[in-house]
């Protein structure tokens, strides 16, 4: 069978690449490499996946199409640009392996949010000392949930970096971002379908409309389309209440489980219920978290985004850091910043736009700036 560029991408280790295995708190082995750690004087970024066993290329594509080695990309085009990039595979993955051969379903029930935050301590301790890369310079880059662990190692009093950049970022508190993935997503969506604003949407909208708002992650068309043929603001305002009823019954059953347990189940294991618990019972915005830090964060969002909602990021963002935090909303793309309201690969203008933020702002911070 012929392997695909994206394919033969995972199995070549770019020019320079240094390997490490660090423990973290718990003595966990968290591996990874750092791609042209002889440019780490100018500065590095380490790079943090977002939610699922990802290893360190971050392969997002969608289900059954080709890959999209999200971080893999990036970091290429950051090396391209003088700057040294560090990634790791979460705990419990292996990198390269495909299926359940990339689970290690022992050790990924250990992924609590603190041993996260820990693994991500671990990184960013070995980038910055003289036996790892030394890079005075350091960007942290945050897909996802990756700001989520951003913002914890700020909030356990480690050193602030250069700047924090995220894509597809959480700002707010995980609860609340979860809460409106959950539960207000296709409300939102139904009104964002209302081409002639005319307060109704109809079918027919719905038809033309769901592939661009961030509804279409479920990739059906058929659950939107309304018995009468349209949706009146009171109907949507309906379907709103009741998914807020059934909100607290979701966050009862999962607060219940142990928090010891795989999560979602032992057969399927992929992280620890401590952590699937932390969508319903974590309120402390990530924003707060950041602003322990006193320099800059940059947000990249998509207008599609179906996991972060880009208008509750912003109100919890200028609320605690202020004129520190700048954001950069993108028409037209998803939580990747891709086509996909939630899968990638990156829309490359935008990945070189990332790229060439970062590493001018890493180049400042060399020259003393």
């Amino acid at each position: 069978m012929l392997l695909t560029i994206a394919a033969v991408m995972t199995l070549i280790e770019p020019e320079g690449a240094r390997a490490f295995s660090i423990p973290s708190s718990d003595g966990v082995a968290i591996r990874g490499q750092a791609d042209r750690p002889d440019l780490a004087g100018t500065g590095a970024v380490v790079m943090v996946a977002g939610t699922g066993p990802f290893d360190r290329d971050v392969d997002f594509g969608a289900p059954g199409e080709e890959p999209a080695l999200v971080f893999l990309d990036l970091s290429r085009r950051l090396n391209a640009r003088g700057v040294a990039t560090v990634r790791y595979d979460k705990r419990g993955v292996r990198h390269g392996e495909a299926g359940d051969a990339g689970i290690d379903r022992a050790e990924i029930v250990t992924a609590t949010t603190g041993a996260m935050r820990d693994d991500l301590a671990a990184v960013y301790d070995w980038t910055r000392s003289p036996e790892g890369l030394g890079a005075r310079c350091v960007v942290l880059f945050g897909h996802s949930e990756g700001m989520v662990h951003i913002g914890r190692l700020a909030a356990s009093g480690a050193p602030a970096p250069a700047v924090v950049v995220g894509m597809g970022t959480i700002l707010t508190d995980p609860a609340r971002n979860f809460r409106w993935n959950l539960t207000e997503r296709d409300s939102w969506s139904l009104r964002m379908m209302d081409a002639d604003e005319d307060g109704i949407t109809t079918n027919e909208e719905v038809r033309a409309g769901l592939a661009t708002t961030p509804a279409a992650v479920n990739g059906v068309v058929e659950p939107y389309l309304a018995p009468d043929g349209g949706w009146t603001a009171d109907d949507i305002a309906e379907l709103d209440r009741q998914w807020q009823t059934a909100w607290p019954i979701f966050r009862d059953q999962a607060l219940a489980m142990d928090d010891a347990a795989p999560w979602p189940t032992a057969d399927q294991a992929a992280g620890s219920w401590q952590w699937g618990k932390s969508w319903y019972s974590d309120e402390t915005a990530v924003a707060a978290n950041l602003a322990r830090w006193d320099g800059p964060v940059i947000a990249h969002l998509g207008d599609r985004d179906s996991q972060t909602h880009a208008p509750l990021q912003r109100e919890a963002g200028e609320r605690f850091l202020g004129s520190r935090v700048t954001f950069v909303l993108h028409s037209g793309v998803g939580h990747t910043l891709g086509d996909h309201p939630t899968y990638g690969p990156v829309r490359p203008d935008l990945a070189d736009g990332m790229a060439d933020q970062i590493a001018a702002a890493l180049r400042s911070c060399a020259a003393g700036g």
